[in-house]
């Protein structure tokens, strides 16, 4: 008789521990904040691991509103820091973004879907951010190729506009 005691408390004691486990799991994952995550190709970010982290809600949410920077972005692999700016005026279908002043407009989502990015990775080559990819899951990627602005000036040194 003692032994079916403790065969029915074992049984119980290992129900309890699945279902602790199981709890611990499901609100770790719903729980969890998912972020973006910035690295840098030649770049050699001054963050830990060369990797920065973004929220993933900041870049959903303001998909359709306002735009937002991420910056400045220092690098060894970097003439001078970048910001990153996020606007979702920008289209995605064009291949090519503009960039001026240390700072890079970039689209918010992209692809038919209108992904937002999980993974951006910067491309840098003679000091300068000359690639941006983004990554949403195992398939969808995109790259926009950066292009330097230089300011025009007028002969009294006031930039025109």
């Amino acid at each position: 008789m003692n032994v079916q005691r403790l065969k029915k408390w074992g049984l119980l004691a290992a129900g309890a521990v699945v279902l602790i486990g199981a709890t611990h799991w499901y609100t770790n994952s719903v729980n969890a904040q998912l972020i973006t995550r910035i690295s840098g190709s030649a770049c050699n970010f001054e963050a830990p691991g060369g990797t920065l982290s973004l929220p993933l809600d900041l870049i959903r949410s303001s998909a359709g509103t306002a735009a937002f920077a991420v910056g400045p972005i220092a690098g060894r692999g970097l003439a001078a820091p970048v910001t990153l700016r996020f606007d979702p005026a920008i289209d995605a279908s064009v291949r090519e973004v503009a960039a001026s002043d240390g700072a890079i407009a970039l689209p918010v989502a992209f692809g038919s879907t209108s992904a937002t990015p999980d993974r951006i990775t910067l491309t840098c080559r003679d000091n300068l951010v000359t690639q941006v990819r983004f990554q949403s899951g195992s398939r969808a990627n995109a790259a926009f190729d950066v292009v330097w602005q230089t300011p025009t000036e007028t002969t009294d040194g006031i930039p025109e506009g």
